[in-house]
């Protein structure tokens, strides 16, 4: 693509190195990592720490009331 800016003048050439990539695979490894974030009792959120893209998400961790 670097020789033509114009994605839609190369859209059969994307559709081709597919289809090479479908016909020639034999394994496809799909997995999901299990990551685990553990915290005192008194932080919240470290349920929604991680994102889909296992970034940590450091905003979504709070510090419970402690009265």
């Amino acid at each position: 693509t670097r020789q033509e800016s114009d994605r839609g003048a190369v859209s059969k050439q994307f559709e081709r190195a597919q289809q090479i990539l479908v016909d020639d695979v034999r394994l496809l490894p799909l997995w999901q990592g299990k990551l685990y974030v553990a915290s005192g009792e008194d932080i919240g959120g470290g349920e929604r720490a991680l994102d889909p893209q296992t970034v940590m998400q450091m905003w979504e961790l709070y510090r419970k009331a402690s009265w």
